[in-house]
């Protein structure tokens, strides 16, 4: 598909969320209209401030939030799709200890998608997928012989999840990156069979910190917070690699414009890095915090097996520190 203009309409489903709204961001930046579904109205009007702050155009002529309250509703996604010429799909369901947590992602992924491939003026769909959909080693598999590709996935989490699952066991962190990955093969296939007059991106963030950009932080910024309070919750991740939510943001209005992007998987992922590492970071800027120490810090060394060689042209070369990406997630939370 060829690029898509400035001045094109773009929906971003989820625009609150903690990368959805830097992917809004820098889409208005880039020239693109932006229609954002919300499901909370103090927090759209929250987004509006904030972008203003970044001195962009965030006027109802260039901005427009129109409530979503339903991630199940075909008619709300229609009516959000109308007239789009493409579409960024950053949401997913909230874990539910008590229902089959898998198969509602895979629902959440696709259904978005069943209703765009009926929208004739959509050129371009990018859906949020996670590095946990490609990476074995996430879900406690052995390091890959080769670098982790856009032709990887997770196999190993799905192969878990099946046993845990049969065994009457949950592990929200093993449901998350099996529902991700087969939610994602579910997706390609979908292309495959249906050929819609679009074509399918995926951007697939690393462990990602970086500023709030407003309201309370969520997900991994979050657990980020609870460390400085003291909570060990990080001290047990394995060694991991990270993104900063800015250029993750940056990294999704890429993805909708250029057309060098359409039908590929792209792997968004700074580099490596360990709870050690952002410990570290986190006490030479803020010596006061509670954070944890001693044997809970003793982790292997990070190891760079990742190729990110379409996201790093893609950000001339420059991506974000994770100095900066840790700091400044610190003290958008108060810090």
């Amino acid at each position: 598909m060829p690029a898509l203009p400035p001045g094109s309409l773009i929906v971003v489903v989820g625009i609150t969320g903690y990368i959805a709204c830097y992917a809004g961001l820098e889409a208005l930046r880039a020239g693109f209209r932006i229609r954002g579904t919300v499901r909370d109205t103090q927090r759209a009007a929250a987004l509006r401030v904030a972008y203003e702050k970044f001195g962009v155009d965030a006027s109802p002529e260039n901005l427009e939030l129109v409530t979503f309250d339903d991630l199940g509703s075909e008619a709300q996604l229609e009516v959000a799709f109308a007239d789009a010429d493409g579409v960024i799909n950053l949401t997913m369901p909230e874990f539910d200890s008590e229902d089959d947590y898998v198969s509602r992602m895979i629902d959440g992924m696709m259904l978005p998608l069943r209703v765009a491939a009926r929208v004739p003026s959509i050129k371009r769909y990018v859906m949020t997928s996670t590095l946990a959909a490609a990476d074995p080693q996430l879900v406690g598999g052995a390091p890959t012989a080769e670098p982790i590709t856009e032709h990887a996935w997770n196999d190993e989490a799905v192969q878990l999840y099946n046993t845990l699952r049969a065994a009457g066991e949950k592990n929200q962190w093993v449901e998350y990156c099996a529902g991700k990955t087969l939610g994602e093969k579910a997706a390609w296939e979908f292309i495959e069979k249906n050929k819609p007059t679009w074509d399918l991106v995926t951007i697939f963030p690393a462990c990602t910190w970086g500023p709030v950009m407003f309201g309370p932080a969520r997900t991994t910024a979050q657990i980020l917070a609870g460390l400085l309070e003291g909570d060990p919750t990080l001290c047990y991740m394995r060694p991991y690699t990270y993104v900063d939510v800015r250029d993750c943001g940056k990294l999704h209005a890429i993805a909708i414009a250029e057309e060098s992007f359409g039908g590929k998987r792209t792997i968004a992922a700074a580099g490596p890095t360990n709870i050690k590492e952002v410990v570290d970071k986190l006490k030479k800027s803020f010596p006061s915090a509670k954070l944890p120490g001693g044997p809970s810090l003793e982790v292997p060394a990070s190891k760079w097996n990742i190729d990110n060689a379409v996201a790093t042209r893609a950000l001339d070369n420059e991506w974000i520190s994770v100095e900066d990406a840790v700091v400044e997630t610190a003290k958008s939370v108060g810090y």
